[in-house]
């Protein structure tokens, strides 16, 4: 997907509930970008994921809010969970504060595993927990108060001298 310079471009996909997306990004210069422009570090895009409310509200310039905010994208990949209601998403792509064009190359993936936790996830959370717990309670039980050097050496003698 091109991009032009002080614009941007969007994309509408429908996704299912409670998914697990990744959106993987690589974003280049359009063709005859100056050296200037180079320089300028200005080889990145913003990646805004949104709702149909929320893409209204965005092009309106007005407050929304988002599922996935990436400022300064080059080539990565990021996540998000989708909703519990089946939704159409806009995954914008803001080139609106560069002054060159991007070709981008977006691909997204979805899974119905959890990424961010479940059952699973939580047993294991919960186990670590507890024995942390234990073994600070046992270090609390059984550590002795701390001994000063001058204490055990010297009865008082300063022995930086």
């Amino acid at each position: 997907m091109s991009v032009g310079a002080y614009e941007y471009g969007s994309l509408n996909v429908t996704l299912g509930v409670n998914l697990s997306v990744t959106v993987f990004l690589d974003v280049e210069f359009g063709p005859g970008a100056s050296a200037n422009v180079y320089s300028k570090g200005e080889g990145c895009i913003d990646l805004y994921v949104v709702d149909y409310e929320n893409h209204r509200k965005w092009l309106n310039k007005e407050g929304y809010e988002t599922y996935l905010t990436v400022s300064g994208a080059h080539s990565s990949s990021f996540m998000f969970q989708t909703s519990n209601v089946n939704k159409n998403y806009y995954f914008i792509l803001d080139n609106s504060w560069r002054c060159s064009e991007k070709i981008v190359d977006m691909r997204i993936t979805a899974s119905s595993k959890p990424v961010f936790g479940g059952p699973l996830f939580q047993i294991a959370g919960l186990g670590l927990l507890s024995v942390g717990s234990l073994l600070a309670m046992y270090g609390l039980v059984k550590e002795e108060a701390p001994v000063s050097r001058r204490d055990v050496e010297g009865k008082g003698e300063d022995f930086d001298k």
